[in-house]
C-alpha cells in the first residue's frame, strides 16, 4: 500500500476481477527488471529498474522511465479524461529502497515514494511499502 496525496492506496479488485498487485524479477536481453505494479478502479502505481540488479539494504533513485541502468515510478489516473500515465523523471524524483531480497524464496520487500504532475498537479506517492513473492 501507500498514500496518494495523503489518502490511503490499496490495491483492490474491480466488480470484474480480483486485486491488480503483481511483482516480478526477471533477467531479459542482458539486463534485470524488476516491476512492481498495483491498481484499483481508479489509479495505477508501479515502481520499477530497467537493466538494473536490485540488491538488498539499497535504494535507487527513481528517475527516467524506459533507460537502460536505472528505475523510475509510474502512476496513471482512470476517473474522467484518459491522460496517459506520467512518469517520475530529474524535476519530480523518487525513490525505491530494497530492504530484504531473498532469491532462493522469491521474495523482495521494501519502501518507496515519489511525486509526478499529471493534469498539471502534483502527485505525491509515500510511504510505500510491499512485501512480495515474486515471480521469474
Amino acid at each position: 500500500g501507500c498514500l496518494i496525496n495523503g489518502v490511503a492506496f490499496k490495491p483492490k479488485g474491480s466488480l470484474f476481477g480480483p486485486p491488480s498487485l503483481q511483482c516480478a524479477y526477471q533477467y531479459l536481453n542482458g539486463g534485470y527488471y524488476f516491476q512492481l505494479g498495483a491498481s484499483d478502479d481508479l489509479h495505477s502505481i508501479s515502481v520499477g529498474t530497467d537493466s538494473l540488479k536490485i540488491k538488498e539494504n539499497t535504494t535507487y533513485q527513481l528517475l527516467s522511465f524506459n533507460n537502460a541502468g536505472v528505475a523510475s515510478g509510474q502512476y496513471n489516473y482512470y476517473g474522467g479524461t484518459i491522460i496517459p500515465p506520467v512518469h517520475t523523471n530529474p524535476l519530480y524524483p523518487g525513490s525505491l529502497s530494497i530492504t530484504k531480497y531473498d532469491s532462493i524464496n522469491q521474495i523482495v520487500s521494501g519502501t518507496f515514494w515519489f511525486n509526478v504532475v499529471y493534469n498539471n498537479d502534483t502527485v505525491r506517492i509515500t510511504n510505500g511499502r510491499f512485501d512480495m513473492h515474486y515471480t521469474l
